[in-house]
């Protein structure tokens, strides 16, 4: 896979790199690049992106370095951000703020069995992705009165 004239390599890359990457890189900046937002204290307001509206609930916090939206309730980090904008998985993320942020991806020695892996790891991410936003909505669904104790079937 190449973005631009770096090549880069499908192997997983080293948690170090991925911390110091998040440090490095302005949440707002990026943000920025797609949703306009304006200063609202210590942090930065706009549209969601990822939802129809016309007042402002999209939230960008740089101290803490994440986003959230109150209307659809979605948020996470800068690299949450590029993969549910850009419609990527987390490792193009990562080399995509890497890119923009002028940051060398480390060399990592690939094999087959690591690339097997990191797919593995891609994939079990977005089952586990799918399983929370899943019950996340049912949860939402729940009402109090359904609550186990609550209910007259018990004789009280």
């Amino acid at each position: 896979m190449a973005f631009g004239n770096q090549q880069l390599t499908d192997g997983p890359l080293p948690q170090q790199f991925i911390d110091d990457l998040r440090l490095q890189a302005n949440i707002v900046q990026v943000v920025q690049d797609y949703v306009p937002l304006k200063r609202a204290g210590r942090t930065y307001k706009g549209l969601c992106p990822f939802h129809s509206e016309k007042t402002p609930s999209f939230h960008v916090d740089p101290e803490k370095g994440f986003f959230h939206c109150f209307g659809c309730n979605v948020g996470g980090d800068v690299f949450k951000f590029l993969e549910l904008h850009e419609k990527v998985g987390f490792q193009d993320a990562v080399r995509m703020l890497a890119q923009k942020f002028g940051v060398s991806l480390p060399e990592t020695e690939e094999d087959e069995e690591g690339r097997s892996d990191a797919r593995l790891r891609e994939s079990l991410l977005k089952v586990h992705e799918q399983a929370a936003a899943f019950f996340r909505e049912a949860l939402a669904k729940v009402r109090p009165a359904s609550a186990p104790g609550s209910s007259s079937r018990n004789g009280t």
